[in-house]
This record gives C-alpha cells, sequence and structure tokens, in this order.
C-alpha cells in the first residue's frame, strides 16, 4: 500500500515474506508454501534475492515523517535484528566493509565483560545510544543484552508525535529511554537506525517478544562471499569459484576438528573473504607493450647446455603475477619468503609440465627459463585483463576446468590456469596455519608432499618467538608488496611457563619491570626485551584501564610487540571480542590522529566503538607493531576449540603445539618432525640426535646416580628408587663426561632412525587425539625421548658395573631397537 501498488501481485507477496518472516530455518519453507498457492505464470516471475541484497534494501525503506504523513506512519519500518552465525562479531565488522551500513554514520557499542566495569559502565552505553538517536545516527548494538530492557519503547516504536503548530515543519517524535531508575523522553531524529546483533547460539535463550520486535536477518559468511561472487567479473569468478571448491575439498580431506577453531561453513568463507577485493574496488585495465614472444619450437636461442634457458622461471613469473593481482586487481596476500615463493612456483608450474594436454609445452618453456621478463610480464597482464574485461567465457573447456575466450593466446591461459591454482594453494596455506601436529602426523602420508613441506619450513607451529620474530621481519621489509598482518591469534595449551609470566611486563617503565622474568620472556617472546610489552587479561580489571594499556603501547615508540595472554578458562568469547574490537578502535584512532583528521565514535571508555572499518592501522604499521593474542586452553576445554578461526579484518590465526623454542637438554621437536617425515632431505638425522643426547647428560647425572649403586659395599645392585649422595654423583659425573658417556650417547643415538622417531611421532598423536593424553605431542615426544635415555643409561651402566665387564656395551651394539625400549 505504501508503495503505491494498485494490487498485491506475487512479488509483493514475496517481498513481504522477506521483510517479516526472515531470519528462521524455517522461512525458505515459509515462502515455497505461499509459491505453491500461486498461479504457475505468477510463480515462475518471481525474482528471489539474496539476504544481502534483501537487507541493504529495508535499510534504505524509509517512513514517510513529513508533516502530512499520517501518525502511524513512523512506526512501518522496524528496526534490524542481525542472526549472527558467527561467534566472533566479525559479521558487524563486514555490514561496515561491505558499506551495507554507512561507516562514517554507524556506532558500535557493546558492553564490558570486565570486572570493575560495574552500572556506571552501562549507564554510559545507554546516554552515548541516547545522544546517537537524537543526533540520527546508525546504532550498531552488539553484546548489549544487559541493557535492551532500557530501550523498550524505542524498539517497539511507541513513539509520542509532537506536531509543529503551523505545520510548516517535520514533527517531532519521542521515545521514553530509562537510564538507570529514571525513564526520561528522548527525541528520535527522523534518520535513526538501530541494528541489534543477536549470537544464533543465543536465540533459544531470547524472549520471543524481544525478537518480534524487529525485522530479523539470519546473514553468515557464505552469504557474504555469495554475494561478493555475484559481483565479480564473469571470468574472474569462474577462476575463483574453481579455486574455492579445491579449497573445500582440503578441508573436507583433512576433516574440520584437525584445524584447530575451524567452522565448517565460516572459516574458508571468511578466508575467501580476505583474499578477495573490497566490494569498492574498481578494476581498470591493465596497459602493456605487446612484445614478440618467442614461439616454443624455437625456443632454442640463449640456452645453456643442460637445455635451460637464461630467463625468467617459475618463481618469476609467480612473483609478477602476485604483485599484479594486488596492485591492479585488489587481491590481498598475506607476506611469504622468497623460498615459499619458489617453492610454491616450482610445485604449480612442475604439475603442468608433468601433465599432457595443451599447456604442457608452455609450462616447459617456463620451467626451462625459455622466456624474457618482458614476455612474463606481458602475459600476466593479459591474462588478468582477460578475466576482469571478457564478458563472459566460451563454452569450450580446458581439462582443468577453465572456460576461455577466443582471442586469448595460450601463453595468457596458462596465466589464467596458474592463478586459480595459486589461488588454491594459498587459502590451502592459509588453512595450514590451524592444522594440529597429530592431524600433520597422523595424516602426512596423505597429505601433498608441498603441505608437508610448508608446514614444516615455512610456518612456525613450535615457537611463539619464532612466530613473532617472522611477523616481525616482514613488518620491517621495506620491499613489501603483501599485505603484512599486524594482528595474531594465536592457539595453545595452557603451560606453567604461562602462568608463570608475571601479569604486566615493560621494561623502560618504573612498577612495570621483574627482573626474574627478564630470561623467561626473552626465550618465549622476543629477544629484545626493550621492544616487548607483555599483558594478562587476568590482571585488567576494567575497560579504562585495558584503554590505558594500548595507549602506552601505541605512544612508546620502542615497543613494537603487544603480547596479551587471555586463559581461556577465565575468558569468555564475548571479552575475547570486545578485546579485539578494542584493538581495532585504537589503530583506527592513532591513524586519524595521525592524518589529522578527527576520529570517528565517542571513544570506547564510554562504550562506544568507532564505526570507521577499513584496512586500518596505517600509523601502528609506520611505527611496526605487532599485536599477538595468546589464547591458552587448559586439558579440560582445549579439545572442544572454544573460539573461532575466522580470517578477517587484518587478523591472522595460527595454532601453536608447543609456544617456547627447543628447552636446554631436549631434542628439537621441529628437526624430529623434519627427519621423521622428510627423510628425503634429512637421510642421516644422527648429528641432531647426538647433540641433543650430549646436551642431556648434565641432567642425567643426578638421575642415574639415584638408581644405580655403585659402591662394592651395598652389592652394586640396580634400584629404581632415588636415592641421595652427592660423592655418588662426582663420580658418574666424571664416567659420564669421558669417553664412556660420548659411546652411551652414540649408541643411544643409533637407536634413533627415522622409521623409528616416526613410530614414536604417530604413537603419540594417536595418544593425544584419542584424549588419552592432555599434554601435546611435543611434549610427550621430548619426555619419551627424555626418560628413555635416563633408563638407557642406568640399564647399561648397571650391567656394566654387574658383569664388571666393559664388553656388555660393545655386545649391545647390535641390538634391535623394540629390545631397548
Amino acid at each position: 500500500r505504501r508503495k503505491g501498488t494498485s494490487a498485491i501481485d506475487a512479488q509483493l507477496i514475496i517481498r513481504g515474506l522477506e521483510r517479516n518472516f526472515n531470519g528462521n530455518e524455517d522461512f525458505e519453507l515459509t515462502c515455497n508454501t505461499f509459491i505453491a498457492q500461486l498461479k504457475k505464470k505468477d510463480a515462475k516471475s518471481i525474482e528471489r534475492r539474496s539476504i544481502i541484497r534483501i537487507l541493504e534494501d529495508s535499510l534504505a525503506d524509509k517512513p514517510n515523517r513529513s508533516a502530512t504523513g499520517r501518525q502511524e506512519a513512523f512506526d512501518e519500518v522496524r528496526y534490524k535484528l542481525i542472526v549472527d552465525l558467527s561467534e566472533d562479531d566479525s559479521l558487524s565488522r563486514l555490514l561496515l566493509m561491505y558499506k551495507i551500513l554507512d561507516p562514517k554514520k554507524t556506532k558500535i557499542f557493546m558492553c564490558s565483560d570486565f570486572p570493575e566495569d560495574n552500572q556506571l559502565q552501562k549507564v554510559n552505553t545507554i546516554a552515548a545510544i541516547r545522544h546517537a538517536a537524537v543526533e540520527g545516527h546508525t546504532v550498531l548494538m552488539t553484546q548489549t543484552d544487559d541493557i535492551h530492557e532500557s530501550f523498550y519503547d524505542l524498539f517497539n516504536q511507541h513513539f509520542r508525535r509532537i506536531d509543529d503548530p503551523d505545520r510548516t515543519k517535520e514533527p517531532r517524535f519521542y521515545a521514553n529511554i530509562a537510564i538507570g531508575a529514571h525513564h526520561k523522553p528522548c527525541r528520535v531524529h527522523k534518520d535513526f537506525q538501530c541494528v541489534v546483533v543477536v549470537k544464533k547460539s543465543e536465540i533459544p535463550n531470547t524472549p520471543a517478544p524481544f525478537l518480534n520486535r524487529f525485522e530479523k536477518y539470519c546473514i553468515s559468511h557464505k552469504d557474504f562471499l555469495q554475494a561478493r561472487l555475484q559481483s565479480l567479473d564473469p571470468c574472474m569468478s569462474i577462476v575463483v569459484k574453481s579455486a574455492l571448491e579445491k579449497v573445500d575439498e582440503f578441508f573436507k580431506f583433512v576433516e574440520e576438528p584437525n584445524f584447530y577453531g575451524a567452522r565448517a561453513g565460516e572459516t574458508v568463507e571468511s578466508l575467501a573473504l580476505s583474499v578477495l577485493p573490497t566490494p569498492d574496488f574498481k578494476f581498470t585495465k591493465i596497459d602493456h607493450t605487446s612484445t614478440t614472444r618467442v614461439q616454443i619450437a624455437d625456443a632454442t636461442s640463449d640456452v645453456q647446455q643442460d637445455g635451460v634457458g637464461s630467463g625468467v622461471g617459475p618463481r618469476e613469473l609467480l612473483v609478477d603475477l602476485m604483485e599484479t593481482l594486488q596492485n591492479s586487481a585488489g587481491f590481498h596476500f598475506m607476506k611469504s619468503s622468497a623460498e615459499e615463493v619458489k617453492s610454491d612456483a616450482d610445485y604449480i608450474l612442475g604439475q603442468f609440465a608433468s601433465l599432457q594436454g595443451e599447456f604442457q609445452g608452455i609450462a616447459k618453456a617456463v620451467v626451462n627459463r625459455r622466456y624474457s621478463f618482458n614476455e612474463v610480464e606481458g602475459f600476466v597482464k593479459e591474462a588478468i585483463n582477460h578475466l576482469h574485461l571478457s564478458p563472459h567465457p566460451d563454452e569450450a573447456k580446458t581439462e582443468y576446468g577453465y572456460m576461455h575466450v577466443q582471442g586469448v593466446t595460450k601463453e595468457a591461459c596458462l596465466v589464467v590456469m596458474v592463478t586459480l591454482q595459486w589461488l588454491a594453494v594459498y587459502m590451502c596455506k592459509r588453512l595450514l596455519q590451524l592444522m594440529t601436529a597429530e592431524a600433520l602426523t597422523l595424516a602426512r602420508r596423505r597429505l601433498p608432499r608441498w603441505c608437508v613441506d610448508c608446514y614444516l619450513s615455512y610456518q612456525n607451529h613450535f615457537s611463539l618467538k619464532d612466530l613473532i620474530e617472522s611477523s616481525l621481519r616482514s613488518l620491517e621489509d621495506p620491499t613489501k608488496v603483501s599485505t603484512v598482518p599486524t594482528k595474531l591469534v594465536c592457539f595453545t595449551r595452557s603451560t606453567p611457563d604461562i602462568h608463570r609470566l608475571s601479569t604486566v611486563y615493560c621494561s623502560g617503565v618504573a612498577g612495570y619491570t621483574i627482573d626474574e622474568h627478564n630470561k623467561l620472556i626473552k626465550k618465549m617472546v622476543h629477544e629484545d626485551l626493550n621492544e616487548v610489552y607483555l599483558c594478562k587479561l587476568s590482571g585488567v580489571l576494567s575497560e579504562r584501564a585495558f584503554k590505558g594499556h594500548l595507549q602506552m603501547f601505541a605512544e612508546r615508540i620502542e615497543k613494537k610487540i603487544m603480547v596479551l595472554i587471555i586463559n581461556m578458562q577465565q575468558t569468555s568469547k564475548q571479552m575475547v571480542n570486545h578485546i579485539r574490537i578494542m584493538i581495532e578502535q585504537q589503530m583506527e584512532a592513532k591513524s586519524a590522529k595521525g592524518s589529522g583528521s578527527e576520529a570517528s565514535g565517542k571513544g570506547i571508555e564510554d562504550g562506544s566503538v568507532s564505526g570507521t572499518v577499513n584496512d586500518t592501522g596505517s600509523s601502528f604499521r609506520n611505527a611496526r607493531k605487532l599485536f599477538v593474542l595468546l589464547l591458552h586452553f587448559p586439558p579440560s576445554m582445549f579439545y572442544n576449540a572454544c573460539y573461532p578461526a575466522l580470517f578477517l579484518y587484518g587478523w591472522d590465526h595460527h595454532y601453536l603445539d608447543s609456544i617456547q623454542s627447543e628447552p636446554e637438554g631436549i631434542v628439537d621437536i621441529r628437526s624430529w618432525f623434519n627427519i621423521a617425515c622428510q627423510r628425503s632431505k634429512f637421510n642421516d638425522g644422527q648429528d641432531v640426535v647426538m647433540n641433543a643426547v650430549r646436551s642431556m647428560i648434565p641432567d642425567s647425572i643426578s638421575i642415574v646416580a639415584s638408581r644405580v649403586n655403585i659402591d662394592s659395599k651395598n652389592g652394586g645392585g640396580f634400584n629404581c628408587t632415588p636415592k641421595n649422595g652427592s660423592e655418588k654423583e662426582e663420580r658418574f659425573k666424571r664416567l659420564l663426561n669421558g669417553p664412556m658417556g660420548e659411546k652411551l650417547c652414540e649408541m643411544y643415538a643409533k637407536y634413533w632412525q627415522p622409521a623409528g622417531m616416526a613410530r614414536h611421532l604417530e604413537e603419540a598423536a594417536q595418544y593425544s587425539k584419542s584424549h588419552k593424553s592432555t599434554i601435546s605431542i611435543t611434549d610427550s615426544v621430548k619426555d619419551f625421548f627424555q626418560t628413555a635415555f635416563h633408563n638407557f643409561l642406568a640399564y647399561m651402566i648397571y650391567h656394566t658395573n654387574q658383569q664388571l665387564n666393559l664388553d656388555v656395551i660393545y655386545d649391545c651394539e647390535d641390538a634391535p631397537t623394540v629390545d631397548l625400549f
């Protein structure tokens, strides 16, 4: 009626259902029930829209609030309620990033869960929302359940209308808003819009009357991804969809539980959204000078004796492709080392060169470096132009599933196929950041070789310190083209060392440095203590206090790393979400201050969070600062993975099997994995094992001395019961630090061949995966290796002492491994 339609048609019925019965699992059934009652002709003419388009249309709909409008017209358009399928509030930021909500006019409000944030903080948040209603801003409310009752009249749009006596001005509308125990009429601006976000998991406990006040929209990352794919150019959309099919296949092959924190239907979709160009990106045709290409059959000039030319190879092609995709096509890739890019390029081009097909000859020419840089650059630009500017693909398909149009060279088509493969490989590698060490151990024979190589050679799963240093190197690289992560979320198990860390550590600031923690922080976090700002969330009692930590970290130029340690047994997901948004808001505020503009929003201390959500933090990036959220889980909840890993909004996610590098005296677990899983690269791991065994000798002396009695007066028997004796320890020290100790170390090291190491890795992985063990595979292997060495020393020295003959040692040299353990 308000649309001015003279009759109710089929399309209008569907529009009404979309606006009034959306947001629940039965929506499609409801629509189909209505459609079934329509005539076939009417049913075929119905246009079904995506949930994103429906929400955009709803937000653009405005009631008639003119002086001549009807009294009841103001409440014809209800406020919106978003049912968020994620658990990390990322969809709230997507609404802003995709401009569904205007970032300049939208304010985000959250309620704090900090222990000391009491009623006063809630009152400040209510007052800020009230002010936004007066000013006509759009309000996005998330995690605000505690204050919903204060807006009963506003949500229900129980307005009191006051008309202008002369009817020359628009009427004013008022609604009662409760601030504490007081109800006061508040003027509601004609442009005021309210969007409330409720997580899907909270819907069953949310009162039905509250839900019925709103238009409801159930939105997921998949909805945003589908909308984004539809807006891409046709050929580019085909390539991205084909790559995503490969990533989905990889995700299902490895299985969701093996990616820590992964969520089916969310993690892969969020990863794709983080890679694709933003919605406001507009492609401009890339100009390139046409070059005379060398024909494959005649590409023999300037060729070395081994058949390899002096041109550019797979690595140079992939680097140029990555730079073009980022600079000209708007894609986003995380920084990769030169070695990693070379490995990826060799793998992808090697595939095409080894497979029979139309691209084999061209791929071999690239592998054999038969093309010049200008030629390769021309192929890349031609391919990217084709992906964006071709109106639609041809029906003819290649054997790899990509459809190309007439007039595009085969070299450019190969680049298109490389683009498809690279997107798939890149996203799979990002998923590998979440893969547990147990999953890698058990699936290593089924995984492609590049997966194992990437996990062990180019990613950091066994040391927080290595991960931080790798991220800092990327930040400090002046030649970087790729996106560099400035915010990391790391998942790991709770360990005694984590609990030993001080509540706050900031060297150079009075009262923030504890000397006894210096060595621990150097070993776990970073070598240069002056660059570290460490804070435990359990020691932060209020929102204002946390903002103070962020401010101090931002203002101190020498501080490069802020590590926030969060015990997930004591912290809710809502608190982590709030912390992340506060970090983003602080980065935006500093960025706006640095550029001379005024930061939007009133600041988080009054419950408001800035609504400007972009790839922010330029001032932090210029200062090369890194945020690290270390989420550690106790054994009782570790396997539940209670916080989701979604790759959005500049946050990168990593699973850490252990957080510190090799403790003194125990084998480095990364070397262990390399020897066990990559025998072709580590045929002889004896040096690694020997170095570890030698380093365990000092700690083994007291243990062996307590179990082997070498005093002839007491019979020289073997006893597992510890016994004290400094004189006996001194004798064992002289014994084991000499040639006999070296010989025993050599014997023990010989038992640890790659097959035996792999077997113990698998046993530890199975034990951990079956939930029989609460320790990581790293600790399990290290404990076994150390305990077995102690037993070996005690056993060999005992028998040597019993038989009074050193030949015992040499007779045992050829004993099989199973006899030892």
